[in-house]
């Protein structure tokens, strides 16, 4: 999957998540199992979401530039991604459930323990959907496009009008998926 660099965000609300399914597991053989959908195989999937963004990102991104020469771009980053793909999702909406009325109390009481500097339990659920959802976008023309120009490659390209094309409809799926079409993340994409 393509997905525009995010400079460690995506890997940050991912591993929050990890955190929260961590402390749902039974650490001891008499302690409660973890609620439906948020055992070992959930776990798992996450570790295996977190290892492969990081992977993405602890590789020199190529530096990609504008056909015009000059305006240099964010970054893609090509993740590599598995079968966890299902298996997250049904956690994330485990998850979110507990924040129903009626929902998983014990869920929700890790969500809150997780909470930092005053941060809304909803919006620690919200980023990390977000973030899988950003992994989770339809392959299409424009992805394999860019991936196959990356794939290998080292250094700067500059990108022709059918690829600069490509990549601006790929990071405005991002920009709405991921940022929520914030005017600031847009000018860092836009110029």
């Amino acid at each position: 999957m393509v997905v525009p660099d995010t400079g460690g965000e995506l890997a940050f609300v991912l591993g929050r998540l990890e955190e929260v399914l961590l402390a749902l597991q039974p650490f001891e053989a008499e302690d409660a199992p973890a609620p439906p959908d948020l055992g070992r195989e959930a776990l798992v999937a996450v570790e295996d979401l977190v290892m492969a963004v990081l992977e993405a990102e602890r590789l020199p991104a190529v530096e990609l530039v504008a056909p015009d020469g000059e305006f240099r771009l964010v970054p893609l980053r090509l993740v590599r991604l598995g079968e966890q793909q299902v298996v997250v999702a049904t956690a994330l909406a485990a998850v979110g459930r507990a924040l129903l009325p009626g929902g998983d109390a014990w869920v929700a009481e890790v969500l809150s323990d997780m909470r930092r500097d005053g941060e809304d339990v909803a919006e620690l659920v919200a980023s990390a959907a977000r973030g899988h959802g950003l992994l989770d976008l339809a392959e299409d023309d424009d992805t394999r496009l860019l991936a196959g120009l990356l794939a290998g490659r080292e250094g700067s390209l500059v990108l022709d009008v059918t690829a600069y094309g490509a990549y601006r409809r790929v990071t405005e799926r991002a920009l709405a998926m991921f940022h929520l079409n914030d005017p600031l993340a847009r000018f860092v994409y836009r110029g």
